[in-house]
């Protein structure tokens, strides 16, 4: 997650990216990971100073979302 917070934007880009490929990876009963990883996420989109990070953000929470089977 050091990446999330590198100067560069591509960077903290990719980071999100590999965030939500993680998420998106872990089994069911990894819940807590998972949401470790969208209480991340969320605050990359609440604080990231680029608009693509932060859009990327939402985006990599909203389909990580989408496959929770609750």
């Amino acid at each position: 997650m050091q990446a999330s917070e590198d100067p560069e934007w591509v960077v903290r880009y990719a980071a999100v990216v590999g965030l939500q490929n993680l998420a998106n990876a872990v089994t069911a009963n990894r819940r807590e990971l998972v949401e470790q990883i969208v209480t991340r996420l969320t605050q990359i989109a609440n604080t990231d100073e680029s608009r693509a990070v932060c859009a990327r953000a939402l985006l990599a929470i909203e389909k990580t979302r989408s496959l929770d089977p609750d």
